[in-house]
């Protein structure tokens, strides 16, 4: 059995996958919803409480002092938790390469630029509706996915139905039952 961690740029599916998990049956858990990530002051190292309905809101200047960081003391608990079944954690961190290797398995999610403007435009998540956020992920759009397949990752494409996505992660995690990524 496996934690495997479905990660990829805002945008990618995280949120989306992770609900079909669920509703599947699967044991699965959205880092940004579920409590697993927050916001730290990179100066001071400690958490800074930020509302979501203020995402929308932030400034480049408040990014560049903050990192989004997920807790490695969660995802090993869940690492865990996962000897026994396959456990699911999707999303995304400032720290993403160090939750990697807690996981025994990391997928990345990657979609064409075009689908992830239009998911940016019309979701509820207020994250990229600014010119600097929006600016910001399609650069990482750019880079992630190649950087992740370097890390070990294993890249899945979103740009399909979503049906598909989560029947492609399924195989993947049948398939691939190696050790950690470590």
């Amino acid at each position: 059995m496996a934690l495997i961690y479905v990660t990829g740029v805002a945008g990618s599916g995280k949120s989306a996958v992770c609900k079909e998990l669920v509703a599947r049956g699967y044991e699965a858990y959205d880092t940004d919803k579920d409590g697993f990530t927050g916001w730290i002051d990179k100066q001071t190292g400690e958490e800074v409480y930020s509302p979501r309905e203020e995402w929308g809101k932030r400034t480049a200047e408040w990014y560049a002092r903050h990192d989004w960081r997920t807790s490695i003391l969660r995802a090993t608990e869940l690492a865990k938790k996962a000897q026994t079944t396959n456990i699911f954690l999707c999303g995304s961190g400032h720290n993403k390469r160090d939750i990697m290797k807690v996981c025994d398995l990391n997928i990345s999610l990657n979609v064409d630029e075009e689908k992830l403007k239009e998911r940016i435009a019309t979701r509820k998540n207020l994250f990229g509706k600014q010119p600097h956020e929006l600016e910001q992920i399609l650069e990482q759009l750019k880079t992630v996915p190649e950087q992740d397949k370097a890390a070990g990752a294993v890249i899945v494409n979103t740009s399909r139905p979503l049906g598909e996505v989560v029947d492609d992660i399924l195989r993947i995690a049948d398939t691939k039952k190696s050790g950690p990524n470590k």
